[in-house]
């Protein structure tokens, strides 16, 4: 299947829509400087390889895009300007996808692998045949070597005292055929792991030589690592003992100093409860209810003398006047005479101020009897709150205190540090033993992965067997695939290996040259010949011949013959170069349409 159509929009030097039709085997991109052709082939790169640049878009659009229509697929690729460059967006068959779904789809309708959808351009091979033509060719090299014959080569190697055995090579992880990008991906990977175990030998040897056991004087027994340890840990459950004996001693003391204190307070308080004396079997409520009644009668005989001296302080005044011929209710400022007889008067007065003092005396008495009682009654109050007071203290002490303990007792403690410390030793002992015997394991290991890491790096290197057998079988391809190429093209494509895949070229019968050496027409038909090579090895599908305006019109013409011998290998092939008198004449002898 190949390339039918080619759409463009606003691409490098397309302003604006363009369309060209590449449904003809060979197509032509003729035309003056300028025209567009350069532009058209490097759309038709970015439509099948969605790479973009900086500068792909048209410097004044907003956005751009490109189509290829393929006998089974269609490809869309938008460009939208953003501030940093642009975004892509990508459909195929219309549908949205992302990611390297485009480049398969592009691949399967043209019926090559995404490794080889690519354009084989002469004017950008040409350089890579003049300079690098042997890394080139070895970029198409897909000839491989089954798991089986890669083993067997590897075990060829094996030499005598080495750390390498069959075995490690039996245990390789290898279950596809390897081809020579991928020897070279194994050289990557074992490299970094050989770095890694010679980082690792390293470390481990220089933690096996500070590894140093204390050495004991001569004679000594020492016992073994389980002695050691049973004996270390029964010193040890004796400590804890002693520790916990210490610290049950620590609350008995504790506990007893505080049941002592609070029987100090318990005899104390008891001791001020006897010397309370209450004297009477009455409770707090009956005392206090008296102790009211008392208080009440105490304030009615108060008030009772009160009134009495106050009726006799009024009475004196008015009985001093009376029988003084002046009215007693007279004023100190004022005198009223009176003449009336007021004898009889005088002795009723007389006998209210002493009935009045009388009173006095009386209720004085019974006011000092009330007092006194009040004071007795506040005191035995008193005192039976305070023994209550007392009580209660007493019983809140004795719920508080502490439950009688029985004195622990303290184990005897022998001086162990000296045997603990030669212990510890033991055991420190025994474990840099243990360790040092893990460390050399790892070295015997990491000298062992390093070696066979190594081992493989030779062997999958440049010059190793692995590759030089891969290169021997690709050396073969090229010559079979070269001597197809020169029934078609009449040159002779030579090739030797040394340090690398180098390329001569023979016309007719003269002796090998350079492609430096060679003439513009003679090197286009060597680019024919290496090119319908690599076809036949890697499929690449599209064929672009640039800058043919280098060819006179014989050897155009004759490009032309030989092309139409060979464009069953590919499925589109494209013309390119600067339009002069007589390009279209033989263009259109040869019916190849010009799209530009």
């Amino acid at each position: 299947m190949k390339i039918n159509l080619l759409k463009v929009k606003n691409l490098y030097g397309l302003a604006g829509e363009h369309e060209f039709d590449l449904s003809p085997k060979i197509v032509g991109l003729f035309g003056h400087n300028g025209a567009g052709k350069s532009s058209t082939l490097n759309a038709m790169r970015f439509a099948l390889s969605g790479i973009k640049n900086g500068s792909i878009m048209n410097a004044n659009a907003d956005s751009a895009a490109v189509c290829i229509e393929t006998d089974s697929a269609r490809v869309d690729r938008l460009l939208k300007r953003t501030a940093t460059g642009s975004s892509m967006k990508c459909w195929v068959n219309r549908q949205s996808v992302v990611g390297a779904t485009v480049q398969k789809a592009i691949a399967d309708s043209l019926g090559t692998t995404t490794e080889n959808l690519k354009i084989l351009s002469s004017k950008d091979f040409e350089l890579d045949l003049t300079k690098n033509a042997g890394k080139v060719l070895l970029s198409y090299a897909t000839d491989t070597l089954s798991p089986d014959d890669v083993k067997t080569l590897l075990k060829q190697q094996i030499i005598e005292n080495s750390n390498v055995c069959d075995q490690d090579i039996d245990q390789l992880p290898m279950t596809h055929p390897i081809s020579w990008e991928q020897s070279k991906k194994i050289v990557d990977y074992y490299t970094r792991k050989r770095r890694a175990f010679s980082s690792d030998l390293k470390s481990a040897k220089s933690l096996l030589s500070s590894l140093k056991p204390v050495e004991f004087r001569e004679g000594l027994v020492i016992p073994s690592l389980t002695d050691a340890q049973e004996e270390l840990q029964k010193i040890a459950g004796e400590k804890a003992k002693a520790e916990f004996a210490k610290k049950q001693y620590a609350l008995w003391e504790q506990q007893a100093k505080k049941r002592a204190e609070s029987e100090a307070l318990i005899k104390k308080f008891t001791e001020e409860m006897a010397s309370i004396e209450v004297g009477t079997s009455k409770t707090l409520d009956e005392l206090q209810n008296e102790f009211d009644s008392v208080t009440s009668y105490t304030v009615k005989y108060r008030e009772e003398i009160a009134a009495a001296k106050a009726k006799i302080d009024a009475l004196l005044p008015i009985y001093d006047k009376l029988g003084t011929g002046i009215c007693p209710l007279a004023s100190s400022a004022i005198s009223i005479h009176c003449n009336t007889d007021m004898t009889e008067t005088k002795a009723d007065v007389k006998k209210q101020i002493d009935e009045a003092k009388d009173i006095v005396e009386q209720k004085t008495k019974d006011l000092e009897k009330s007092e006194e009682a009040h004071k007795v009654l506040a005191t035995l109050i008193h005192n039976v709150k305070a023994k209550a007071e007392l009580s209660k203290k007493i019983e809140l002490i004795r719920s508080s205190m502490p439950e009688q303990m029985e004195k622990p007792m303290i184990p005897e403690q022998n001086d162990t540090a000296a045997r603990e410390n030669f212990l510890q030793t033991v055991i420190h002992n025994a474990q840099i033993k243990a360790q040092s015997e893990k460390l050399m394991d790892d070295c015997r290991r990491f000298s062992h992965d390093y070696a066979f890491a190594d081992f493989l790096v030779k062997a999958f290197g440049e010059k190793g067997p692995i590759v030089c057998a891969i290169l021997n079988k690709y050396m073969d391809t090229l010559s079979s695939a070269a001597a197809k190429a020169y029934d078609i093209t009449g040159v002779h494509v030579l090739f030797s290996y040394e340090d690398g895949i180098n390329i001569q070229y023979a016309l007719a019968d003269e002796d090998p040259r350079d492609y430096n050496s060679l003439s513009s027409g003679e090197r286009l038909l060597a680019f024919l010949t290496v090119s319908d090579l690599l076809h036949r090895i890697a499929g690449i599908p599209v064929l672009v011949l640039d800058d043919l305006d280098k060819l006179d019109l014989n050897n155009l013409d004759r490009l032309l013959t030989l092309l139409e011998s060979v464009s069953t290998s590919y499925e589109n092939i494209i013309l390119a170069g600067v339009d002069h008198n007589g390009v279209s004449d033989v263009l259109s002898r040869h019916k190849v349409k010009n799209l530009l």
